[in-house]
């Protein structure tokens, strides 16, 4: 449904949020917005990108939002844009984006990065600064997860456990999920760029707009290495973690097996004894120190092999 209005100049802004289909069918009748583009920014599940469509002379824009967890999903803005009207389309999770819409609008003053939009009265600008926003908001979630895998490794140095390794794989899965958003944005502001030279569209960008729309991608690319790195790290730490609790699981079962062979020769030897047939010392009063001398001999020569072959 249609929840605020804003105006640049002599051109409107329309926030839209949790679109319904009866608003589907009076945009398409009042604003001549095609099904199709409006289908794109109603699905939950659409990838971000820039297209133009050119029997209407509209353009589409999805873009994802910062994600706080992978198990959260958080569906992306869509924008449709006309020469006099900008539609924004939100859900109830990217409702804060409105926020930004009205903060660019009102030239904060508190924000160096925007330029008075009352002079370029520019939707582009107004568009890209909001993106520039949004992009910005990346490096906070990117550097919150790698915070919390630094404060994992630093307990996992004392002690490694399997909890741990699974918190380590979560953060991996965060990862992946954020580079998976910041790569789409930036295949969709490229594609802008590239539409920019195409002969069949209007798109022709001032050095104003342009200037903001390197602004947003540099931000973009930069989140995308920084996640890239991060992940990658994240990564080589759960295999190296997983290769030290196999290392571990290892030794153990090596140190068990080698005190089973050692532990058997007590028990072969006494065996004999326990026997009905004549062997040596066994009519002795002193047999059963014997005995035992003879187990620990044994036990100390097994011992001494299994060192020798450094199976110890």
């Amino acid at each position: 449904m249609l929840v605020d209005t804003q105006e640049l100049n002599d051109k409107k802004i329309y926030f839209y949020e949790d679109i319904t289909a009866s608003d589907i069918k009076e945009l398409h009748r009042k604003n001549r917005l095609s099904y199709e583009m409006l289908g794109y920014v109603s699905d939950e599940r659409e990838r971000a990108r820039a297209e133009y469509d050119e029997q209407h002379d509209t353009w589409l824009l999805i873009y994802n939002v910062p994600v706080r967890s992978a198990d959260q999903f958080v569906p992306p803005i869509g924008i449709i844009l006309q020469q006099y009207a900008i539609f924004v389309f939100l859900t109830t999770k990217t409702g804060f984006v409105r926020e930004d819409f009205v903060s660019v609008l009102n030239n904060d003053p508190n924000d160096e990065t925007m330029d008075n939009l009352q002079e370029t009265n520019s939707f582009w600008v107004l568009i890209f600064d909001v993106l520039y926003l949004i992009t910005t908001r990346f490096f906070d979630l990117i550097n919150e997860a790698n915070n919390e895998r630094n404060q994992l490794e630093e307990k996992m140095q004392n002690r490694t456990s399997n909890d741990s390794i699974i918190k380590l794989a979560k953060i991996s899965k965060n990862f992946v999920v954020i580079l998976t958003h910041i790569n789409a944005n930036v295949m969709a502001l490229d594609s802008l760029k590239l539409y920019e030279h195409r002969l069949s569209t209007n798109l022709k960008f001032t050095p104003d707009e342009s200037e903001h729309l390197n602004d947003v991608l540099v931000e973009a690319k930069q989140s995308q290495e920084m996640v890239q790195l991060y992940s990658s790290i994240t990564d080589k730490l759960t295999n190296n973690y997983n290769n030290l609790i196999n290392n571990n699981l290892n030794n153990v079962m090596k140190f068990l097996t080698i005190y089973s062979i050692v532990l058997t020769v007590p028990t072969i030897i006494t065996g004999f004894y326990g026997m009905n047939v004549k062997l040596p010392f066994a009519d002795s009063p002193f047999a059963w120190i014997i005995t035992i001398l003879i187990t620990i001999f044994f036990s100390l020569l097994v011992w001494q092999i299994l060192k020798k072959n450094n199976l110890m």
